[in-house]
Parts: structure tokens; C-alpha cells; sequence
């Protein structure tokens, strides 16, 4: 049986980082952080409990709705079924992880030299910060359908919103 086991792909992306990027224009400035990573397959196992198995008690995947429902149906997900054999090395749980994330984005806007200079500080600044402000997938998830996008993470990753004021004596 092992002779015909194929390699698919890798989890370890082909290249990975990030890029942080100043703009400033007098007394402001934009900083945006992207990170990127190419070349990743990541597998989504628990789907294989999503193809009618666990219909009875558990939510299903929308993709359920492609399932195969009667002779002569050309899809890639089994009818739903609890007695349907178990195949959890399937390709089609395998999903490409290629992606651009716009991770941070600040704007900073610093105090004019003589409001400093009357409160006696030596730098001062407002700012606006956001973290996390969404993934860009090179493959899109299938029309009204779950792709990479839904499925990458078990849980949403947590946007943040944060107003500050930096100062210094």
C-alpha cells in the first residue's frame, strides 16, 4: 500500500515574511505591516466529519450542498451518509495557503513643537491603530461555497482597534 502513496504537497511555505512600510507627511504618518507566505498546503481534517457523518447532531459545511445524491452525479463529496467509509488522506481536504495579510495599519499624528514644549514633553502623539485587517487568498473560495478562507482557521482571528496617546519627558 505504501508504494502508492503520492506526495501532495508540503505545509512548509516555499517562502514566508513581511514588509513594513513608513509613510510620513509633515506631522503624520502611516505605517502598514503585510505579511505574505507561498508555496504552503494546509490539510483541513476536520472536514472528513463534515460529509454527512455527524448529520444528525452537528452543523454541516455548505459544501454539503455538492454532495452526491443520485447515479450519474459528478462531485468530489460523498453522499451524506453516516456509513460512508472514513478516507481522511483525501486531496481534497488539502487547501493552498497562499496569502497576503494586511496585518497592521497605523496612522500617528505628533503634536506641534510648541504644544510640546508648553506641557513640557519632550515627544507627544496621537494615533489610531487596527490590527488584523484581512486576508488576500491567491485561490478564492467557490461561489456561495467554503474554501481556504473559511477553513483556515478554526476560530476568526480577532480584529483590533486601538486609540492611543504617546508621550514622552
Amino acid at each position: 500500500m505504501a508504494e502508492n502513496l503520492v506526495p501532495l504537497g508540503t505545509r512548509t511555505p516555499d517562502f514566508y515574511g513581511g514588509w513594513t512600510n513608513r509613510l510620513t507627511w509633515r506631522s503624520f504618518s502611516l505605517t502598514a505591516l503585510i505579511n505574505y507566505s507561498y508555496g504552503a498546503l494546509i490539510t483541513v481534517d476536520r472536514l472528513t466529519f463534515q460529509d454527512g457523518r455527524q448529520i444528525a447532531f452537528n452543523n454541516q459545511s455548505i459544501n454539503q450542498l455538492d454532495r452526491w445524491q443520485q447515479p450519474g452525479d459528478i462531485t468530489d463529496t460523498p453522499a451524506a451518509n453516516r456509513d460512508n467509509p472514513l478516507v481522511s488522506r483525501s486531496s481534497r481536504y488539502f487547501y493552498r495557503n497562499d496569502y497576503l495579510q494586511l496585518a497592521s495599519l497605523s496612522l500617528n499624528y505628533g503634536l506641534p513643537d510648541n504644544l510640546r514644549r508648553r506641557w513640557k514633553l519632550r515627544n507627544a502623539s496621537v494615533f489610531a491603530l487596527v490590527n488584523n485587517l484581512g486576508y488576500f487568498y491567491n485561490d478564492r473560495s467557490p461561489r456561495n461555497r467554503n474554501g481556504v478562507t473559511e477553513y483556515r482557521f478554526t476560530f476568526p482571528e480577532q480584529r483590533a482597534y486601538v486609540l492611543g496617546i504617546k508621550m514622552g519627558w
